[in-house]
């Protein structure tokens, strides 16, 4: 078989002439609708995604672009006509009428999106070839993080930041070639000797600016379709001149840009939070997303003679150490929002001033998108062999918790803004019970809405079932707040059996907290399955092997219950009963909530917290046989937490691309969403119905935006489970206005204004 495509590949290049444009076209027939619009095949969607996590797909849009823009048109047609193609965005989408003029009626409405780790390599690349010293400055200061090298150890010929230096140079003396071969310049032999002696001598030109197209390549809004008139104009030549350099240099071009991706976008075989976290650490954006313009062109949407794609943008930004930084962070956002809203450029957004009231004020008017921020708290790992129970974040949460709030003191038309709270960041570095001080002294601060990030990735899925139980009840989330993921009681327990090892080794203190939750549940409920002596057995045989005090049952299922209480709180309680005299206000509340735990399990709190012995008990990893859990023990713990979700009527944001590349999960059609909307194929007895809304996460980094999620969606529906166009629209529909239900909104009166250019009223 393969032999047999070898070979029709073979033919494709003699009859083109190009082995580069022979291989475009082969993707190109594969994915995209053969006439008319310029739209990716609703039933090849999936493998699209797939196939743009590995490389760029500009090139092949390109290709599909350069077949239908004919010799007729002049350079302004040809630019205004990419323009109505593709709008603002790098990506491609399918194309049915009754979802398009469903998003240009209703909008869609993203309600977990990253804005750090939203640009897109297409956007991007032209800044990286202009300013290839800032970017490896930026990635070398990143390198010396030990997560950050393994993704570079992925690629043995680029591994370090250095080798990236010299193949974005690469890319630009190429550049500067096919510029000149399309062109006709009698530079070309000229160019064509420096790249020889860059190649062979690093023999660096003084001047290279001949590998710029246009001018309109310092404008970030149109970078990506004057990369593509480049392609366009290279495959051209390809056809009508076949020349078996030009060839090779295009196809060098197009591998410096899709290695360069390896930095940029998570691929398909690189699963897990883990790997996520490379991405967003190794610094390859730093530089050129000190400014937001960008990123609000990019989520705009393809149709600029329609309306924005967005009806609500809730962004989540990360609040700084200092007032000044966030200042800064913040002011950078609003600014980015107002020149886009009005369809302007960078050197306008100086005119709307620093005063963060005045911005805020003006954001406030655009309804299309509305755009609220999301400030979302960082977890970070806790060493139990330097420090107490992650002491050192909890006191990095009070800090920054204490600058936003200065913040809002400050610039009080924030609140109109800033809406509410989330934590990010690895959750096997950090539990819920950590940020559950922070989270109540944010609602004593008036951000009274809150998300958490949570059973996203898990060591077993029984922790992370447990995880969003502590996420619900710890952080004492209620009607209207929301879990981003949810992953752990949405993946079918049997697929996710199936996937595991025969042995686990997790830590001791994860093992017995895991056995205190099930106890809790078996407890519960008087009909559980759950086996309670064996249960009890293993919880004390666990708890004696981690402390040396005698305990009880209660007092373990106390010490479970109250691990949210504030460690220094419980430790002054413990080693000096008379220092509470002089306590006010959230102070107060902490000590009244420690006080009513009982001495007992004060101290099986504190020596959890703070006695060295115990957390090096607790975090010496112990072999576990997959078999402990079985099936139906796994879906009832997962079931007991649906229902504690739809009690308190919680919303869970679902990310489908983010969730297959960071999951289990090989394609969307494996996705636990469909399971939650009850489609009879995924449909499991006993489920409760949950509260679904969308969000895209992190588009750049998993090249994806919400309208690309929200034809997944509908797209799988359809093609994979038979749902007919009205009956997926509809379902599909709902999650997207649940997320308009259901965004964060400001506790203060709305604003009103006038239409803009791009964001409406």
């Amino acid at each position: 078989m393969f032999n047999t495509h070898w070979l029709q590949l073979d033919k494709r290049q003699q009859e083109s002439g190009s082995l580069t444009r022979a291989l475009l076209g082969q993707v190109a027939r594969y994915h995209f609708e053969p006439s008319g619009k310029l739209a990716v095949k609703l039933k090849k969607f999936d493998e699209w995604q797939t196939w743009i996590a590995n490389q760029s797909g500009l090139p092949v849009i390109a290709y599909q672009l350069a077949k239908a823009v004919d010799g007729s048109y002049s350079s302004v047609e040809r630019y205004q006509w990419l323009e109505s193609q593709l709008g603002y965005r790098c990506l491609l989408s399918p194309f049915h009428p009754s979802v398009e003029d469903y998003i240009e009626q209703n909008g869609l409405n993203d309600t977990h999106i990253h804005l750090n780790g939203t640009s897109s390599l297409e956007s991007m690349w032209n800044f990286a070839m202009s300013n290839p010293q800032k970017v490896i400055s930026d990635l070398a200061e990143e390198y010396v993080k030990p997560r950050v090298q393994l993704l570079y150890s992925c690629c043995p010929e680029l591994d370090d930041p250095y080798k990236y230096g010299k193949l974005l140079l690469t890319a630009r003396y190429v550049r500067r070639l096919l510029i000149a071969w399309v062109r006709g310049s009698t530079q070309l032999s000229e160019f064509k000797q420096s790249l020889a002696d860059f190649l062979d001598h690093d023999r660096a030109d003084v001047d290279t600016s001949g590998w710029l197209l246009e001018e309109k390549q310092f404008n970030c809004r149109w970078t990506h379709l004057a990369e593509i008139e480049l392609h366009i104009a290279v495959q051209r030549e390809l056809k009508e001149n076949s020349n078996i350099c030009l060839d090779y240099c295009y196809l060098t071009y197009l591998l410096c840009m899709n290695n360069f991706q390896r930095l940029m976008v998570q691929r398909d075989d690189q699963f897990g939070f883990e790997q996520f976290q490379k991405f967003a650490d190794n610094g390859v954006r730093e530089s050129y997303e000190k400014s937001y313009m960008q990123r609000f062109y990019q989520l705009h949407g393809p149709n600029l003679a329609g309306r924005p794609d967005l009806l609500v943008l809730e962004g989540r930004f990360a609040p700084k150490k200092s007032l000044e930084k966030n200042e800064a962070l913040v002011g950078a956002v609003l600014r980015g929002f107002i020149t886009y809203a009005n369809g302007e450029t960078e050197a306008d957004s100086v005119k709307y001033g620093r005063d963060l009231n005045s911005l805020a004020l003006e954001v406030s008017k655009y309804q299309r998108p509305s755009l609220k921020l999301v400030a979302h708290f960082i977890k970070l790992p806790s060493d139990p062999k330097k420090e107490s129970h992650y002491s050192f974040l909890r006191q990095t949460l009070s800090n920054n918790s204490e600058v936003l709030f200065d913040l809002l003191n400050k610039f009080t038309s924030l609140r109109e803004i800033i809406t509410g709270i989330d934590a990010a960041a690895n959750e096997l570095e950090a539990p819920p019970e950590v940020f559950a001080p922070l989270y109540r002294r944010c609602r004593s601060q008036g951000l009274s809405n809150a998300t958490y990030h949570v059973g996203e990735d898990f060591e077993h899925l029984l922790s992370g079932i447990r995880a969003i139980y502590e996420a619900i009840t710890f952080l004492e989330l209620t009607a209207g707040d929301r879990l981003g993921h949810a992953t752990a009681i949405g993946i079918d327990p049997q697929y996710w059996l199936d996937l595991m090892p025969e042995q686990l080794f997790l830590p001791r203190g994860q093992y017995l907290e895991d056995l205190l939750f099930l106890r809790k549940i078996a407890l519960s409920d008087p009909t559980s399955a759950l086996p309670l002596a064996k249960l009890e057995a293993r919880i004390l045989a666990t708890a004696s092997d981690i402390f040396v005090d005698n305990f009880t049952l209660s007092d373990l299922n106390s010490f479970f219950d109250y691990r949210n209480l504030e460690p220094s709180i419980v430790k002054a309680i413990r080693e000096n009963q008379d220092s509470f005299t002089n306590l006010f206000g959230y102070q107060q509340k902490e000590y009244l909530l420690a006080q009513r735990v009982s001495s007992s399990v004060q101290n099986l709190l504190y020596k959890r917290w703070f006695d060295y012995r115990v957390l090096d008990k607790y975090s010496e990893r112990v072999e576990i046989p997959l078999s402990m859990f079985s099936y139906k023990e796994l879906l009832e713990a997962q079931q007991y937490v649906q229902k504690v979700v739809t009690e308190k009527h919680i919303v869970l944001e679902t990310l489908p691309t983010s969730n297959v590349r960071i999951s289990h999960y090989n394609s969307i059609k494996e996705h636990h969403l469909f399971r939650w909307l009850g489609v009879p194929a995924r449909v499991i007895k006993d489920d409760s119905p949950m509260l679904i809304a969308l969000g895209s996460d992190d588009p750049g980094i998993f090249a994806t935006d919400m309208r690309n999620e929200f034809y997944h969606i509908f797209g799988t529906l359809v093609e994979h489970f038979e749902y007919s166009v009205n009956d997926a629209l509809q379902l599909t529909s709902r999650l997207n206005e649940n997320g308009r239900v259901y965004h964060f909104k400001p506790k203060i009166a709305n604003f009103h204004s006038k239409r803009r250019p791009l964001a409406e009223m």
